[in-house]
């Protein structure tokens, strides 16, 4: 695998193939095989499903370690990414999630960087409508993400929190999500306020997170002039729920 004269794709792909037939029995050489699998995808114009079978049977036998891996060697979406991805919903049993992204192109708008929040929304939809626990577990960590910088994953993981924000219990979250929200609302972003004001008029419908949005009027007002109809539509919803609490 280190040998260059070796690298193509014909010579990976069957090595792969030999290596994971026996099982890969040793957890802490996943990293290496995942690695090599991205390095393969990255130099190689050969067709990409060759590669399908070996990142399922890893997924299947150290999805942790797939996971780690994945984020560390391709924090931007690639090829790599996303058939990762697709391995690792498989593993869960969520081929229906699989099959909707595909019939609604979002593999491919995931990897564009334009769009790329957009379809990281559509798979939270998808999948919390399957497996919601998973994706309220996700959240767990995309809150501790959001807390920090951590450009460029800001954007689509708080896309992500807002399609399943619905489904959490916000007697447990909330003033963590409120806050995140609130620091989020600054943003020079235009999408990113967008997003924040979708997860605002959610927490807004719970009469306890409404008095606690109260702090908020002020801010929400100077949207109301901004140039941008949609942000103004939203912004003037969550004043309006705001404003049917007598304590606001």
């Amino acid at each position: 695998m280190a040998n260059s004269d070796l690298h193509n794709a014909e010579t990976s792909a069957v090595l792969l193939d030999l290596l994971m037939e026996n099982g890969v029995s040793n957890p802490k050489k996943v990293p290496a095989f995942v690695r090599y699998i991205h390095r393969w995808l990255m130099s190689s114009v050969s067709p990409e499903h060759r590669l399908d079978k070996t990142l399922l049977d890893l997924a299947e036998a150290h999805p942790v370690d797939v996971v780690v891996t994945l984020l560390c060697s391709a924090p931007s979406c690639d090829r790599f990414a996303v058939l990762t991805i697709k391995a690792l919903l498989r593993h869960l049993r969520c081929e229906g999630v699989v099959m909707a992204l595909e019939r609604k192109c979002g593999w491919d708008t995931l990897l564009d960087t334009d769009s790329h929040h957009y379809a990281v929304g559509l798979l939270a939809r998808e999948m919390v409508c399957i497996c919601a626990p998973w994706c309220c577990s996700v959240v767990c960590c995309l809150l501790e993400l959001l807390s920090k910088e951590m450009c460029p994953w800001e954007l689509p993981a708080m896309a992500f929190l807002v399609e399943v924000l619905v489904y959490l219990d916000v007697t447990e979250c909330g003033e963590s999500i409120l806050q995140i929200l609130s620091g989020h609302l600054w943003s020079e972003c235009p999408e990113m306020r967008r997003q924040v004001l979708r997860g605002l008029m959610v927490l807004s419908q719970d009469p306890v997170m409404a008095k606690r949005m109260g702090s908020l009027t002020e801010r929400l007002e100077e949207l109301l002039w901004d140039s941008d109809r949609e942000l103004v539509r939203m912004t003037a919803t969550v004043l309006e729920f705001l404003s049917s609490e007598k304590d606001i």
